[in-house]
């Protein structure tokens, strides 16, 4: 997966690591990931992927992967929700 990042170039690198500086940004982006994915461990695991090929900082990931375990609790908010008309 580390050599699979390293592929996709110097731009997306930068660009990623440029929009992870700020906190808050990286915890909405954990979140969304996770909601999309329905997986706090699929976006675990590519993001250490992503650490180890060089991509994003370990202080940059720290915030996505605590969006990443919210967004577990989104996912299940969500798919309650969809119950809430069943008796």
């Amino acid at each position: 997966m580390g050599a699979a990042f390293k592929g996709f170039g110097k731009n997306f690198a930068e660009n990623l690591l440029k929009t992870t500086a700020n906190p808050f940004v990286g915890l909405f982006i954990g979140i969304l990931a996770t909601s999309l994915v329905q997986s706090s461990s699929t976006t675990t695991s590519i993001l250490v992927g992503m650490v180890a090929s060089g991509v994003l900082t370990i202080s940059n990931t720290v915030p996505i992967i605590m969006g990443a375990n919210i967004g577990t609790t989104v996912t299940n908010t969500l798919v309650s929700l969809g119950h809430i008309t069943r008796r």
